[in-house]
């Protein structure tokens, strides 16, 4: 696989719009992200690096090279910032029932009694998740 067709897989896994990777790599708007991924476009060394960082991949990679090493030489270094380490799923899980959680607290529902008890499973599913044990059976 070409590096243009490697820019696309990659922003696709990690859902990204054109638009969005386009801000990340200094770029004002999707158009110049969607010539670089039909392949009109060849990049410079800076801007395969800016690539490969917002995509949380290393250049070599990006290019499609493999990291291994042929013979005794030292392999690739793969760099991944920290902001790019990719939530568990328990984490995700957290995230979303925090948001649920959060979003049902400020509603007003008046006096329906099934608001308390769909705010207490809330909660007790999030502490299940931030355990991460599920709250099941031992």
């Amino acid at each position: 696989m070409k590096t243009h067709a490697n820019i696309k897989s990659f922003r696709e896994q990690m859902g990204l719009s054109q638009e969005e990777l386009a801000l990340k790599v200094g770029y004002k708007d999707r158009s110049s992200i969607a010539k670089i991924e039909a392949g009109l476009v060849d990049l410079t060394q800076s801007k395969i690096v800016a690539f490969a960082s917002a995509l949380c991949v290393s250049p070599a990679e990006l290019m499609g090279i493999s990291a291994e090493p042929p013979g005794n030489l030292l392999p690739i270094p793969k760099k991944i910032s920290d902001n790019c380490r990719r939530p568990s799923v328990e984490e995700g899980y957290a995230h979303i029932l925090r948001g649920l959680i959060s979003y049902h607290e400020r509603m007003t529902m008046g006096d329906i009694p099934q608001k308390d008890f769909y705010l207490d499973a809330l909660k007790f599913a999030l502490t299940c998740v931030e355990k991460s044990n599920g709250c099941g059976a031992e």
